[in-house]
């Protein structure tokens, strides 16, 4: 029961995470396509990331200035505000630009909730099952 429950909420975390990832793709795929038929000046030059790291998994948004050579942490990453990522932070986003990361940013802050509360859930019940394997180990030794 145990090992179904937390392979159940691994399950929902992997999903969640990859429609967060097919929202970016979306939004990549249609910036790209955008691009195509605009002069350079006019690129957009705005992203999201998907990062799992440290029992998490973090969706950020970046900027992307123009530049001949890429590094593979090419970018740099636009700090949410409290209120989350708003229109004040996309200062050097071109207008047509701007409406596409709101469009976005709009599915990305559900997929943020959602990853947060199942993370949270998984802590939480990892927490649960070393407090409960403790107290089993203790009455089985006296």
């Amino acid at each position: 029961m145990n090992n179904r429950l937390l392979e159940l909420i691994e399950t929902s975390i992997q999903e969640a995470t990859d429609r967060a990832r097919d929202s970016c793709h979306a939004h990549w795929a249609f910036l790209k396509m955008e691009n195509e038929g605009r002069l350079k000046p006019d690129w957009g030059h705005h992203g999201p990331r998907v990062l799992e790291a440290r029992n998490s998994v973090y969706i950020y948004w970046h900027l992307f200035p123009k530049r001949t050579k890429r590094a593979a942490n090419y970018g740099i990453r636009i700090q949410p505000t409290k209120k989350g990522y708003t229109k004040a932070l996309f200062k050097k986003a071109h207008a047509w630009e701007l409406e596409l990361i709101s469009q976005t940013e709009h599915e990305l802050k559900i997929h943020r909730h959602e990853l947060k509360a199942l993370c949270d859930m998984r802590t939480i019940y990892r927490r649960y099952l070393r407090i409960a394997e403790a107290k089993k180990g203790e009455s089985n030794g006296e």
